[in-house]
């Protein structure tokens, strides 16, 4: 599996408001991965926390939040990967 970058805002609201989205994680210490699914309305990002389940409606202000979610900690230090199934 190769994953890319999500390189910015601009980038993941491309990403996710595209019907094909790609898988998005969060690359933590040590090398494991937190899996998303994150979808941009528009408006909003819905996302699905893999680990347990929980989901989030955020806006891109509370996007940015680490008190909210470690998306824009990790999109800012070039964490957050994508990968989409045909790619491989």
């Amino acid at each position: 599996m190769t994953l890319q970058t999500v390189k910015d805002i601009k980038h993941l609201k491309a990403l996710a408001g595209n019907a094909n989205r790609p898988d998005f994680y969060i690359l933590l210490n040590g090398g494991c991965l937190s899996g998303k699914q994150i979808n941009w309305d528009g408006k909003t990002f819905h996302i699905e926390n893999e680990i347990d389940g929980s989901e989030q409606i955020l806006s891109e202000k509370e996007l940015f939040d680490p008190g909210l979610t470690l998306i824009g900690k990790a999109i800012r230090k070039g964490l957050l990967k994508y990968h989409r199934c045909e790619e491989d």
